[in-house]
């Protein structure tokens, strides 16, 4: 989820950013929910989308990760996740999500914020009950987690991330 495009009449009939979650990773739920209305979406991962970062200012010009750029984003997937997903996937997601999620609030000095966003994101699920969706649907859209599941952690998107972190690599070049 980098880029969206939403159909007008698919924004009236279900609107584009659920309530609560507030910038990142609103694109998932939301695509979830117009897959779930019968809407069709197109995923396009060899689309490459670079963010553009000015902030390169630790030592030795590693990039620096901002806590609420780690924060958000965590919570936001915590609450789509234990909303939407069941079972094994459910928690292979969840998994990998808390061990990414510590990891970049780590980077970003407040690794315990992952108790305060566990603990809103427990908030956020009392006003949004649990979904049932198609699995073919949730199967769909579990490709735009790549690189914060358990089963992807690994993979060469997280690789090439790591080293422009440590700033061994261009940002051109991470995806």
């Amino acid at each position: 989820a980098g880029a969206v495009l939403i159909r007008r009449e698919a924004a009236e009939q279900t609107p584009p950013s659920p309530q609560g979650y507030f910038m990142y990773e609103t694109e998932i739920p939301a695509i979830i929910e117009y897959l779930d209305q019968g809407w069709e979406a197109d995923y396009l991962p060899s689309a490459p989308i670079y963010h553009i970062w000015n902030d390169r200012g630790d030592i030795k010009g590693r990039a620096t990760v901002k806590a609420r750029a780690a924060y958000l984003p965590f919570r936001n997937d915590l609450v789509t996740i234990r909303r939407y997903f069941r079972g094994w996937r459910r928690v292979e997601m969840l998994m990998g999500r808390y061990f990414t999620g510590f990891i970049h609030l780590s980077a970003a000095g407040e690794p315990w914020a992952v108790l305060t966003a566990h603990r809103e994101a427990n908030a956020m699920l009392l006003s949004r009950p649990k979904r049932h969706v198609d699995p073919h649907i949730l199967s769909r859209v579990y490709p735009c987690f790549e690189g914060l599941t358990l089963m992807t952690f690994f993979s060469e998107t997280n690789r090439r991330r790591l080293a422009w972190f440590l700033g061994r690599l261009p940002i051109d070049q991470i995806c």
